[in-house]
């Protein structure tokens, strides 16, 4: 008979990991609120319509959406710690795409490129919590969750309206990058 040795696993504190993955969400939940208030900025930018400049934020919402019910599926089949790596990647890609396009439709590809990431970031955000908080702090989990999802749209608005003031709208997406590296950072030790 066979004698099987299991390896104990390294047990991290749960709030470290919560701030790992606390991260990514609040980003990708600030980036659809951020960008409302630039958007007359954007279009005045590239010569577009308040409508054609609106195909930003709606192209965003939708390609994440999209992703939700993919998100299931993807972890079964790469696993949650690469598909959140690959999901930040998309994220902070599309990020660096807003910056560089050079007119509306690249925006637009843009950011549904980084739309399909944060689609992904948020139900894996949560599936995560719940993996490693014990069963008692659930809803500790969810509440840590719950605030980071109603944060990050106040603090869109007021993050986007002050970049796009002071310096211009491409800052929006600028200041993410570094932001997508520490949250690679984080993901990769926790």
């Amino acid at each position: 008979m066979q004698e099987t040795t299991t390896t104990p696993q390294k047990t991290v504190n749960p709030y470290i990991v919560a701030i790992a993955v606390l991260l990514p969400s609040f980003l990708a939940l600030a980036a659809s609120s951020a960008t409302n208030v630039s958007q007359p900025h954007i279009a005045g930018f590239y010569g577009a319509t308040q409508y054609e400049a609106n195909t930003v934020i709606t192209c965003y919402i939708i390609s994440g959406g999209l992703m939700l019910p993919v998100t299931g599926y993807l972890v079964r089949r790469i696993g949650k710690k690469l598909l959140m790596f690959y999901s930040i990647f998309l994220f902070m890609l599309g990020c660096l795409l807003c910056v560089l396009a050079p007119n509306l439709q690249a925006l637009i590809g843009a950011r549904v490129v980084q739309g399909i990431g944060s689609g992904c970031i948020l139900p894996l955000c949560q599936a995560v919590l719940l993996e490693v908080f014990p069963p008692e702090q659930r809803g500790v989990a969810m509440g840590l969750f719950g605030v980071a999802a109603m944060f990050s749209p106040l603090a869109g608005p007021f993050l986007g309206g002050y970049l796009t003031d002071n310096y211009s709208w491409q800052w929006i997406f600028i200041m993410n990058i570094p932001l997508c590296m520490l949250s690679f950072l984080l993901v990769k030790l926790f």
